[in-house]
């Protein structure tokens, strides 16, 4: 039991980039900008890398391989593109994007070590939610303020107000990078939670994030949490049906399908009208991905490199932001970059659904992953994530191969956990974050 109690521990170094995640300034060594979560990826990628190629981290599995293969390929890209100018660069982006991915997969394993990694980032979120208030209502940036005068902190974001507040940006680059990352939490903690306790608690334990979410103004955040909750009501409203996930699915292709023929506008077009505080930001969204896709076009193999600022757009298109993750990784990488990314996402997720788990306090955290990944999936339409909202997405990815492995032989972590299962059982049907139990044959 001494040798369990040490494994169900969180290991220091989730810890650590947790904590480091929602530090908002920056350092520069030498040349080499650095973020103290960029520091703790640094710090324990080779140990990271040891342990995944020892068996430690579990088999060896494909979204692995789609990982290493965006990191690969992104170096040559870039290479072609712009030469030996963007060693540096790729050289980073392999340990913020495989390294943070290394991290959840090695060193988040068991039941217990995922339950503290989710309570870790549900105080976080705590934390954040008086700052959020704070800087909504006054503007006054109050985390940044203590790091200020012996620190680069992140400058303000300088948006419109929205509903007559300010916008949260809080310990990150902008406001809906803050939305992103507190939307993403909610069904995992509403999880932790309803496997224990009465669905008062779980809303009560979960509620953090949706409140911090509410205050960086963002629809794209909204978004995560929306579908999140959708997806929920679907598992409940559903849950004797044994293949409800299958008719959802088949009802959002249908209804792509159907705008895509009887629209004037695109698909993404009126689903951009949908998702954003005003029309203008929609109208800015469509000329992006127009014009985008053009650049994709006109260099569909190897992209534009790492410095995509210089795609080709109107001259009115003053700014060379592009408010879609899916897009830059195409821009950068070119339309083998964007499969890559996706494939990359979709293994985690298709490992997810297709585990065979049989307790159902990990049915309901599988499911919970689950339907954050696909809001977050759906929200990065609307924003790209870059360095520590980006780190965030690769960790949580990784840190949900372990479902994938417990598979059918999977059990609780502890014996309380055992104790609670029984319970846990009658309770999650009633969630809609459990999948249906095996039938008998």
């Amino acid at each position: 039991m001494a040798g369990l109690a040490q494994t169900d521990r969180l290991h220091p170094a989730i810890f650590l980039l947790l904590i480091c995640i929602a530090m908002p300034f920056y350092f520069t060594v030498g040349s080499l900008w650095m973020s103290p979560n960029r520091a703790v990826l640094l710090l324990f990628f080779f140990p990271a890398v040891a342990r995944w190629l020892s068996g430690a981290a579990g088999r060896i599995r494909g979204a692995d391989f789609w990982v290493i293969g965006l990191c690969i390929w992104g170096a040559v890209a870039m290479f072609v593109s712009d030469g030996t100018n963007t060693i540096q660069f790729s050289g980073m982006m392999t340990v913020e994007t495989f390294g943070a991915y290394l991290m959840g997969r090695a060193y988040i394993r068991t039941e217990a070590q995922y339950r503290t990694a989710i309570r870790v980032l549900g105080i976080i979120i705590l934390v954040l939610i008086p700052g959020a208030i704070i800087e909504s209502t006054t503007g006054i940036r109050i985390y940044n303020r203590l790091f200020d005068p012996i620190l680069h902190t992140f400058p303000w974001a300088n948006y419109e107000k929205r509903l007559h507040m300010f916008r949260a940006q809080t310990v990150f680059e902008h406001p809906i990078l803050y939305g992103v990352f507190t939307a993403f939490c909610f069904a995992p903690l509403f999880a932790i939670a309803r496997t224990r306790a009465g669905r008062l608690k779980s809303w009560i334990s979960a509620s953090p994030s949706i409140i911090a979410t509410f205050f960086c103004l963002s629809m794209g955040a909204y978004l995560g949490v929306m579908i999140q909750l959708m997806l929920m009501a679907w598992g409940l409203v559903l849950r004797n049906v044994r293949n409800r996930w299958k008719i959802l699915g088949g009802l959002v292709v249908a209804a792509y399908i159907f705008v895509d023929i009887f629209s004037n506008r695109t698909p993404f077009q009126v689903f951009s009208s949908y998702v954003t505080f005003d029309g203008q930001t929609a109208y800015w969204r469509v000329l992006i991905f127009k014009y985008g896709m053009e650049n994709v076009w006109a260099n569909p193999v190897f992209g534009l490199g790492a410095f995509v600022g210089d795609w080709k757009r109107p001259d009115f298109m003053v700014t060379s932001s592009v408010d879609n993750l899916w897009l830059v990784f195409t821009l950068r990488y070119g339309i083998p970059g964007f499969f890559l990314i996706l494939g990359s996402f979709l293994s985690v997720l298709i490992g997810l659904m297709r585990a065979r788990l049989t307790d159902p306090v990990l049915r309901a955290h599988r499911d919970a992953l689950a339907f954050s990944l696909i809001g977050l999936g759906f929200a990065t339409t609307t924003v790209h994530l870059w360095n520590a909202t980006f780190i965030f997405m690769m960790f949580m990815l990784g840190a949900s191969a372990w479902l994938s492995d417990v598979g059918s032989e999977a059990q609780v972590s502890r014996p309380e956990d055992v104790a609670g299962a029984g319970s846990a059982r009658r309770v999650s049907d009633r969630t809609g974050l459990r999948a249906r139990q095996p039938q008998a044959r």
